[in-house]
């Protein structure tokens, strides 16, 4: 029967080449934006995979009252304390960065590293492909690294017993991990045991310094694991913090206090997609560009899959008489769909094996674009290709089994009489199927038209709007006066500004504490109004030559005035005097005037020690789709925590000049430190980026579903002029001219377009309305945007079917109805 099957379905093919080779590109073109999306959704939703048991993983993170969110790093003590609970198998701490590590033939290479304690494999199992892994960190100074990075560092893998160092610090590598196959954020070369992490200090309960995971019994729940970190909180932190023992304390008490420091345990899937902490490792799940990116991916699967119906039905008028034959031959209707079936089958197959690899060639060639969106290939897991031979034979039953029981559906003498037995097969009427779904491919390919067009508006919209300060020519360093020595750092900075301001390579210069879109340093605070209106804000330290440096604007008030105001008393219970503090001048943007409700805010005061002297203009402190946060800047000079900015035309010799500057000067313990350069003019770009890259995407994938469902209507087209032949040329001879037959021919086709336009409007419009509203600055959907749509389906439609509706305007009636 298979064998007949092929026979068949290669006659079939060669009665109606042109429809069967644009069922065949139509279908391969929407299974490669399926695939791709399938791919891109499996690989986001597969973050962690390679360790065992990942549902059993926690972070935990501190948190501390008045803070909106907690803080991705804890004390490094609940690694060494892990025998008091119960609930866990292993705590492990550790810090991720780079790392330059040397050779003993001083080879050197940057390796992603993380530097932890001999439990971080007890949590996180690597495969250790050399090596023992219960033992291969085990001991301080030993170290493990990747089977590629041994090849890149000492060309080949047999490593064990050699030695790298790092900061000072000698460690023996003593196994080969291998790279983990799925997305992580533990995405390393090197993993080195570090005897610091060991160490154990009691006013390490009040810091966080490491990241801390924990790996629990599988027979125990989460409740009981975060009653067991309530009881750690009340032994170990609260008598840091307080002085003295919680005793019958409770945990819900003490998060009252507002001297509150606590633990908070997150799920490797919650931070993944709903962590309620900052400076996370792992990367959010971008929610919006998943949700897109599917609906796209369907809506390409849809659009192919009716497309395929469409034109099946459509050339399946030219083989009723072959159908006929076979039911008086004896052929039942079973075996009739059987064979349609298995030619489907093959239709799909086919189209599914080249659509794999188009996927393949997309991603191995196109590092710009499939490489960032997908990064293993359509081979890489087994599961995958599972999941994509269940959907194959899916796809086939969905997309042929109207087809076959449209040809199966009647009897032989009406299969091989003259015309079209179009009124005695019912529900199975194909003329009516097709429109339909010629106005629900449309649907599809219209609304996608109309996201590209919204899409490309917003980010249009972002990349051009008001940052609220100049980046022109402005470079930063990574915090490097974050790494200078506390004791003698300061007289260090004096003279390194005193050198800066010397050179004529260095137009100006400035100290922050935060610099604009650095959005992993985003910490608000909780603060209070003069009523005791407690509301959160971020607190930035700046001098005021970097205010003059980024050149905000004033909106109302004055600048700093360079020195404190006053000071201020706060009183005990009995009005006796409790603390007196300096009142500091502040400027805060205009975010923080409304959040605070200050309708005149120069001279308000804030948490009773900052006293506003202006506004400024806001400023792009955060990402680009959140509302710009309350800021409070605080004057200060250089400090330990300061960022440099400089602003100079020659960026290259300014750089250099401040690097030799840097290195002639004595940073106690830190004089081999590089400086790190950042355009802050990329950190926007830098965002904006991943918004381009997701339009592009998005972009690439509706015009391939808008080709999909232009093949579709060219291939209906032609089907259109072979079915009406004789009808043209009798109009012809009846005194219609080319204009009147183009126009009759287009008539139909662009009643359907307009059924699919109006039903696509409201459908774009509620779609679009959600996808903006996760932008606090976005644009307005305005009438234009779907006269230009429609404009564009216009100009689509009729270049598919003019040269279609032009051959039936010119055709000659002698040919026509010669065989009349």
């Amino acid at each position: 029967m298979i064998k007949q099957t092929f026979k068949f379905a290669i006659r079939s093919f060669r009665k109606t080449p042109l429809i069967h080779l644009l069922n065949l590109t139509g279908l391969t073109i929407g299974l490669s934006v399926f695939f791709l999306v399938s791919l891109y959704v499996y690989q986001e939703k597969s973050y962690e995979s390679d360790f065992s048991n990942k549902e059993d993983i926690f972070q935990i993170s501190s948190e501390m009252q008045g803070m909106i969110d907690g803080i991705a790093i804890s004390t490094p003590n609940l690694a060494l304390v892990q025998d008091e609970i119960p609930e866990v198998e292993a705590i492990t701490a550790f810090t991720k960065g780079k790392a330059d590590l040397a050779t003993d033939d001083n080879k050197s290479l940057m390796a992603d590293a993380i530097r932890t304690d001999a439990h971080f494999l007890k949590v996180f199992d690597f495969k250790v492909i050399v090596g023992d892994a219960s033992s291969v960190l085990s001991k301080p100074s030993t170290a493990v690294i990747t089977n590629e990075f041994a090849i890149q560092l000492f060309g080949s893998t047999d490593v064990l017993g050699e030695v790298v160092t790092y900061a000072g610090d000698t460690y023996l590598i003593n196994g080969i991990i291998e790279k983990p196959s799925y997305k992580t954020q533990l995405n390393v070369d090197a993993i080195m045991h570090n005897a610091k992490v060991d160490v154990y200090e009691t006013k390490a309960w009040g810091g966080a310094t490491k990241h801390i995971y924990a790996r629990i019994n599988q027979a125990t729940d989460r409740d009981s694991f975060e009653q067991s970190m309530d009881e750690i909180v009340l032994k170990y932190i609260y008598p840091h913090t307080k002085g003295d023992e919680a005793g019958n304390l409770s945990i819900e008490n003490w998060k009252k206090d507002p001297a509150y420091r606590g633990l908070m345990i997150e799920s490797l899937d919650e931070l993944r997609t709903e962590s309620k902490a900052m400076l996370n490792l792992m990367p959010k799940l971008d929610q919006s560009r998943l949700a897109t990116m599917i609906i796209v991916g369907i809506a390409a699967l849809l659009i192919s899959v009716i497309n395929f119906i469409n034109l099946s039905t459509a050339k399946a008028t030219v083989r009723f008489k072959e159908v006929g034959v076979k039911r008086i031959l004896g052929a039942n209707r079973g075996l009739l769909i059987s064979q349609f079936l298995i030619e489907a089958f093959i239709v799909v197959l086919l189209s599914a094996i080249l659509a794999l690899g188009v996927v393949e060639l997309v991603i191995k060639l196109s590092a710009d674009f499939g490489g960032s969106f997908v990064e293993f290939s359509v081979l890489h897991f087994s599961e995958w290709l599972m999941g994509a031979a269940f959907f194959i034979v899916g796809l086939t039953l969905l997309s042929a089994i109207y087809p076959a029981l449209y040809l199966s559906s009647n009897k032989s003498f009406v299969l091989m009489r003259k015309g079209s037995p179009k009124t005695e097969l019912s529900i199975f009427n194909a003329t009516g199927f097709r429109k339909v779904a010629t106005v629900v491919q449309f649907v599809g390919s219209i609304s996608l038209i109309v996201a590209v067009i919204v899409m490309f508006l917003q980010i249009d919209f972002l990349r051009n709007r008001d940052l609220g300060y100049d980046d022109e020519g402005i470079l930063t360093t990574n915090g490097i006066f974050y790494l200078s020595n506390p004791r003698d750092g300061s007289s260090t900075i004096s003279a390194f500004q005193n050198e800066l301001s010397k050179s004529p390579l260095i137009e100006e210069f400035g100290f922050s504490s935060r610099l604009p879109m650095d959005d992993v340093k985003q910490i608000p605070m909780p603060l209070k109004d003069a009523n005791g209106n407690e509301h959160h804000a971020v607190i930035m330290d700046a001098n005021i030559e970097y205010l003059k440096l980024m050149k905000f604007r004033l909106s109302k008030g004055t600048m700093f005035s360079g020195a404190e105001i006053g000071t201020s008393t706060v009183l005990n219970s009995d009005s006796t005097a409790k603390k007196r503090s300096l009142i500091r001048p502040v400027l805060i943007n205009e975010m923080a005037a409304r959040v605070f409700g200050f309708e005149d805010p120069i001279g308000e005061l804030i948490s009773g020690k900052y006293k506003v002297v202006g506004v400024i203009e806001d400023f792009f402190f955060n990402d680009i789709r959140r509302a710009v946060d309350p800021i409070i800047i605080v004057e200060s000079q250089p400090n330990l925590y300061s960022y440099l900015t400089i602003r100079s035309k020659d960026q290259n010799s300014a750089k250099a000049f401040v690097e030799s500057v840097w290195e002639k000067l004595t940073w106690v313990g830190y004089s081999d430190v590089r400086l790190e350069w950042e355009a802050l003019e990329s950190n926007y770009a830098e965002l904006m980026s991943e918004e381009n890259q997701g339009f592009s995407y998005m972009l690439f994938f509706s015009v391939l579903a808008v080709i999909v469902s232009c093949l579709g209507l060219f291939g209906l087209a032609v089907f259109t002029v072979d079915q009406r032949f004789h009808e043209f040329g009798i109009r012809k001879v009846l005194g219609a001219s080319v204009i009147d037959i183009v126009q009759l021919f287009s008539k139909d086709f662009a009643k359907l377009i307009a059924i699919a336009f109006v039903i696509a409007i409201p459908v774009s419009i509620y779609a679009l309305q959600n996808w903006l509203d996760g932008f606090a600055n976005r644009i307005s959907l305005s009438t234009e945007v779907f006269l230009f749509t429609g404009l564009i389906t216009l100009f689509i439609v009729f270049s598919t079917i003019l040269f279609q509706s032009l051959k039936a305007g010119r055709l000659n009636p002698v040919d026509t109805l010669r065989n009349e």
